[in-house]
C-alpha cells in the first residue's frame, strides 16, 4: 500500500476575466432579471482582474512543484498567455459541471456546489481562489499532515453582515442536523482543545456552553480537501446545494460549499489541527497599507497569503505596486505560460 504522501494531490482554482466583454454582457443581462442579494455582487471588485494570475502559476510551480494536476475552472474563457497544452493543466468550463438548468451563473458558490462533478479529480486536492498565493516552498505534508487536511477547529461567533456570512451561517446551521456538538468534541477532544491553536483556544473554552454547533473561523486561505469528505457533505446538503447551484448571484439562502466541506472534515475528525497564523496571511486590498502588501508578497517566509479585493479607491497605484512586487519575487516565466 502506498503512503499517503505518495498519492497525487491536485489543485483546483477558479478564475474569471472581469474584462471579458461577452461575459460582462451576459452578466449585465442576468443582473436585470435577478437582482443579487448583496450589493457586493453588483460591484466590479468581486470580478476585477488585477493582471496577476500569471504570478499565481509562477508561485505555485516554484513553491509546490509536486502538484499533480491544476484544474482551472473558468467561465468559458482563459488567459491569452496560458499554455493550454501543458501536461499538468486541465481547463474546466464551469458550464460543463453546472447543470444546464442553472446556467448562466455568476455565483462562485453555485460553481463550487458542483465541484464533485469535476472528472478525474484526485482524492486529495487543494482549493484556491485566484487571489490565494503560495509564498514559500511547501511540501505535501504542509497541506496534508499525516495524509489528513490541516484544519482550524476554532468556533466563531459570526455576525450576519453580508451574503457570504449568511452562506457560512447557513452551512453551520445545516450541520447541526447531522452532528451533536458534545459528541463531536468528545470523539476528538484533543483536536479541538490543543495548544497548537495558541491563544485562540480560549474561543472554544468560552463558547463551550453553547449546545449547538457554532460556525468555525474561516482563514480565507487555500483549503485542503478530501474528495470523499466533499461527496459526503454534498450528499447531506443535496437539496440546499441544489438551490445554491440554481442561484445566478449570491443569495442570503445560499450555502457556502467549501466552508461546508471544511466544517464536515472538522466535525468528522478528518483533519490535523493548525494554528491559522501559521497557515498564512490575509490582506485586504484597499484596507491594509500598500507597503505591507508589498512586503508580504516579497517575504519568502510566509507560507500562503490572500490579496482580497475589498475597497480599493486608487486601483492604478496599487496595481502598479503589486505587479512590480510580484515581478521582483517571481521574475521567471512558469512552464504554464506560452513562450510566444
Amino acid at each position: 500500500m502506498s503512503s499517503p504522501q505518495a498519492e497525487p494531490i491536485d489543485v483546483v482554482v477558479t478564475w474569471v476575466d472581469g474584462n471579458n466583454r461577452e461575459w460582462l454582457e451576459r452578466r449585465a443581462a442576468a443582473l436585470g432579471q435577478v437582482p443579487p442579494a448583496s450589493a457586493a455582487d453588483e460591484n466590479e471588485q468581486r470580478y476585477r482582474d488585477w493582471g496577476l494570475f500569471q504570478f499565481w502559476f509562477r508561485a505555485l510551480e516554484t513553491n509546490c512543484p509536486w502538484v499533480n494536476k491544476v484544474f482551472l475552472v473558468t467561465a468559458g474563457h482563459v488567459p491569452a498567455w496560458l499554455d493550454l497544452d501543458h501536461p499538468k493543466l486541465v481547463v474546466v468550463d464551469q458550464d460543463s459541471i453546472v447543470p444546464e438548468a442553472h446556467q448562466p451563473t455568476f455565483n462562485s458558490q453555485a460553481v463550487e456546489a458542483n465541484f464533485h462533478r469535476i472528472p478525474e479529480l484526485s482524492e486529495r486536492f487543494i482549493y484556491f481562489n485566484d487571489d490565494f498565493y503560495v509564498g514559500a516552498p511547501l511540501s505535501p505534508e504542509f497541506f496534508f499532515p499525516g495524509g489528513l487536511p490541516y484544519g482550524v477547529g476554532i468556533f466563531d461567533a459570526m455576525s450576519m453582515n453580508d451574503a457570504h456570512a449568511h452562506a457560512m451561517l447557513n452551512a453551520s446551521a445545516l450541520l447541526n442536523k447531522h452532528f451533536d456538538k458534545r459528541t463531536v468534541l468528545r470523539k476528538n477532544l484533543s483536536k479541538w482543545f490543543t495548544l497548537r491553536y495558541g491563544a485562540e483556544i480560549y474561543r472554544n473554552i468560552a463558547l463551550f456552553p453553547w449546545k449547538q454547533l457554532l460556525p468555525v473561523i474561516d482563514p480565507h486561505l487555500p483549503t485542503p480537501i478530501l474528495k470523499s469528505s466533499m461527496v459526503e457533505a454534498f450528499a447531506a446538503a443535496k437539496s440546499e446545494l441544489a438551490d445554491t447551484s440554481a442561484s445566478a448571484f449570491r443569495a442570503y439562502e445560499n450555502i457556502a460549499p467549501i466552508y461546508l466541506v471544511n466544517m464536515w472534515q472538522l466535525l468528522t475528525g478528518k483533519f490535523e489541527p493548525r494554528n491559522r497564523h501559521k497557515i498564512g496571511r490575509y490582506l485586504g486590498l484597499g484596507i491594509d497599507p500598500v507597503d505591507e502588501i508589498v512586503q508580504v508578497i516579497e517575504d519568502a517566509s510566509i507560507p500562503l497569503f490572500c490579496l482580497n479585493d475589498v475597497a480599493v479607491e486608487n486601483t492604478e497605484e496599487l496595481a502598479r505596486a503589486t505587479y512590480a512586487a510580484f515581478t521582483r519575487r517571481f521574475p521567471a516565466r512558469s512552464s504554464f505560460e506560452r513562450a510566444d
